[in-house]
């Protein structure tokens, strides 16, 4: 091809490549893949144009959009600048449906707590505690009656409203996980204690100093809310509307904004409680001042979070908000006869679990609900005596009480684990196990595509679960830790067995874990023993918190009725999490046996060896 007739063909893509080099933000994709055309278009030059000037021109077209990807100069301040000047207006915009329903439950359910205060004197003492109500009718009697902001040290006081905002906040974004209802119940939470408290000095006819002195600091604070709230309901947007995306991919998508703007609301918050403790307390400002102040305080949320998104991002296309979002999941690449770390493991498993997540919640929360139900009928009074509410109220929410909630969580697993030594505990269980072990194992072999087992296998594997289960009917604190280490190994060695019964036995299974995997096997089940446990605890402690609070504002009920009912939904609650977390492990131990078989026999490496050399003939040419 003539140089010329080169040129004109790639010399508008060439100039197209030179203009978004000089754009102030540019797109990392698109930087790739056009150096990636560029050094093809190079290589071509250097073959057929060596001394001529296209072949310089390209090398330097290269150069720049090499540079402009692996540049080393990290500049922190200038991504904290886009970040609040591009990508939260950005989000904030096409999450606007989220926030203006935060901002209409807001005004709903202060009104609910002006009415309720209006019809109910002791509603605010229900609400703030009789301590926070006397003290501040005093302070009115003395005249001074917000005099509860200088009741304490600036410092001290700015400390402790920051951590509760900030603690009261993250609780909000956590609870969208409720498929964005949580973050919903615990804003009408705070709107009625809001309404309650306006009520109660606006009673009082202390309008006018109420609101110069309160909303100097609750302008901000309550309007942060609002934005905690939507980035809580966007964090369960993607559960409730995946829309052209699988599940999976809508939730990491939408969570992945809502903890941006999470993140963007607490320089806010931080500001909202400066404010409260160094500014509020002084209440002989001048009115003027403080007025001033306030509408500034409006002013500024509503420009940042509502004008300023709508004017720069309401031509934008919902698409633009990260293309690299909607890009489809690799499939998942699983190898029978590849040596898998522990960490890869895990990263597999997360993997199987993505792909047939439907499948499992169906299949896990029916197995779940015939378990509770089994429990009902043969065992329910002793079991409910035993298992203990995991909840964490927002105000008590620090180590002491968290590491509480851990010792509670492993003796509910001791309700599982039949530690009342109960044979007919022991059956409900055994079955539990088989019948998860059977339906996870079956997807497993159909994903390696592998003869699904036989039935002498599959009665291996009810010997198996029957044979180690036995060890939870004997009453002794070193049969429960022999339990808990042989059974991960059990598993291994009988999967080992699942999967090639022509070549292993069960016990020759079991041996090769031994001789192998043990220390690798023990790990994976130490690791997946301390994830399981903390991500149990803060999910099961917001839910319970949650529910529990919303059947006493809607039901009423005798205190037996209360906690059986309490107890009951939890406890399905619980066998279900725990039905998740067993059915993950077995996909680790399948991962796992595999390979342990691998570092036996090293059948992978032995194929990709025998391979090498080996020649064939393409178009005529000899290739290796």
């Amino acid at each position: 091809m003539r140089e010329s007739k080169f040129v004109d063909q790639n010399k508008e893509k060439w100039q197209q490549f030179e203009l978004e080099l000089k754009q102030a933000q540019k797109n990392p994709s698109k930087l790739r893949a056009q150096l990636i055309q560029i050094t093809d278009d190079l290589s071509y030059a250097r073959t057929y144009y060596k001394n001529r000037s296209v072949r310089i021109y390209l090398n330097g077209l290269a150069q720049l959009i090499y540079h402009s990807i692996y540049k080393n100069k990290s500049n922190v301040s200038k991504s904290i600048y886009d970040f609040f000047k591009t990508d939260v207006p950005k989000i904030v915009y096409y999450g606007r449906k989220e926030m203006l329903l935060s901002f209409v439950i807001l005004i709903v359910s202060v009104l609910i707590g002006l009415f309720s205060s209006a019809n109910d004197e002791q509603f605010a003492r229900s609400i703030f505690g009789d301590d926070y109500i006397n003290q501040t009718i005093k302070n009115i009697e003395k005249g001074d009656p917000l005099g509860i902001y200088k009741s304490s040290d600036a410092f001290g006081m700015f400390v402790n409203i920051a951590t509760n905002n900030l603690r009261v906040s993250l609780f909000v974004f956590l609870f969208g996980l409720l498929f964005s209802y949580g973050a919903m119940v615990l804003m009408i939470r705070n709107g009625v204690m809001l309404g309650a408290f306006i009520y109660f000095f606006y009673s009082r006819n202390l309008i006018g100093e109420f609101n110069l002195t309160v909303w100097m600091h609750g302008s901000i604070e309550i309007l942060t809310l609002v934005i905690e709230t939507q980035a809580g309901m966007l964090l369960g947007r993607g559960l409730l509307y995946p829309g052209t995306l699988s599940r999976s991919k809508a939730f990491s998508v939408w969570g992945k904004r809502g903890a941006m703007l999470f993140l963007a609301g607490i320089p806010f918050i931080v500001f909202a409680a400066f404010v409260e403790s160094f500014l509020t307390r002084f209440t002989e400002i001048p009115d003027a001042f403080r007025a001033s102040f306030i509408l500034l305080s409006i002013g500024l949320m509503v420009f940042y979070f509502v004008i300023y998104p709508y004017n720069k991002f309401k031509d934008v296309k919902d698409v633009d908000l990260g293309d690299a979002d909607y890009k489809p999941d690799e499939p998942i690449d699983f190898d029978k006869n590849t040596i898998y770390s522990n960490g890869l493991i895990f990263m597999k498993s997360i993997g199987f679990f993505k792909k047939y997540l439907n499948t499992i919640l169906v299949s896990v929360l029916l197995s779940s609900v015939l378990f509770f139900v089994c429990i009902a009928v043969f065992n329910f009074k002793e079991t409910l005596s035993q298992f203990q509410v995991l909840s964490l109220d927002i105000d008590d929410l620090d180590l002491y009480n968290l590491m509480s909630k851990l010792g509670a969580s492993y003796s509910n697993f001791g309700i599982l684990l039949n530690s009342n030594e109960s044979f007919i505990q022991y059956i409900l269980m055994s079955v539990w196990q088989f019948g998860l072990l059977f339906f996870i194992s079956k997807k497993l072999f159909k994903e390696f595509d592998m003869k699904a087992p036989s039935r002498k296998a599959i009665g291996a594997l009810v010997l198996m679960v029957i044979s180690i289960n036995l060890l939870l009917l004997l009453n002794e604190s070193i049969i429960l830790l022999l339990y808990l280490f042989m059974f991960p190994i059990a598993l291994s060695g009988v999967f080992i067995y699942l999967m090639f019964p022509d070549r292993y036995s069960i016990m020759g299974g079991i041996k090769m874990v031994f001789q192998s995997g043990l220390v690798k096997t023990q790990l994976l089940s130490l690791t997946m023993a301390l994830i399981s446990t903390i991500s149990f605890v803060l999910l099961m402690s917001p839910i319970s918190f949650l529910m529990v609070w919303v059947i006493e504002l809607n039901v009423q009920l005798s205190p037996e009725k209360y906690t059986l009912l309490i107890k009951s939904i939890l406890l399905l609650l619980f066998i279900f999490i725990c039905s998740l977390l067993v059915s993950f492990q077995i996909v680790q131990l399948v991962l796992n046996a595999l390979s342990i078989r691998e570092i036996n026999t090293a059948n992978g490496l032995k194929t990709a060896i025998s391979k090498l050399g080996n020649t064939k003939k393409v178009y005529g040419i000899e290739t290796e």
